[in-house]
């Protein structure tokens, strides 16, 4: 068999803010963000949220920041369950 298929960014919407608020709770608890503050990042000005799906399931994201001059990642995610499949890195590539 062949190298695996490079997984699928997308761009996250606001359908997705129910698993986003499951994995930010999973992973970063108790900082956590609150679903009102993913909410407002998800839309806010210069920023960007893209994800990794699996099973149609959101498993991976990755928060970018822009402001006109420098592109900056804010945060990644990877589910504890989908960790160690180098998911982290396609989102920094």
């Amino acid at each position: 068999s062949g190298p695996a298929a490079r997984p699928a960014l997308r761009p996250l919407t606001a359908a997705d803010l129910p698993r986003l608020v499951e994995l930010e709770e999973l992973l970063f608890a108790p900082s956590a963000w609150s679903a009102g503050m993913l909410a407002e990042e998800l839309q806010a000005p210069g920023r960007w949220y893209v994800g990794i799906d699996a099973s149609s399931r959101l498993v991976a994201y990755a928060g970018l920041w822009f402001d006109g001059e420098v592109a900056q990642v804010m945060t990644i995610g990877v589910d504890p369950a989908a960790q160690r499949r180098g998911l982290g890195s396609v989102l920094v590539e």
